[in-house]
């Protein structure tokens, strides 16, 4: 993840810093890792 600032070319682009998310995953979570929180009975 990295940021993503931008030139202020606008009013509304001065300042803006964005966040790069390409590096996330984006499928389903892993079962190995996920635990039950609690159980419905």
């Amino acid at each position: 993840m990295s940021l993503k600032t931008f030139k202020p070319y606008t009013k509304s682009t001065r300042g803006t810093v964005l966040v790069d998310k390409t590096g996330l995953w984006k499928g389903k979570p892993f079962k190995k890792l996920v635990q039950q929180k609690n159980a419905m009975k």
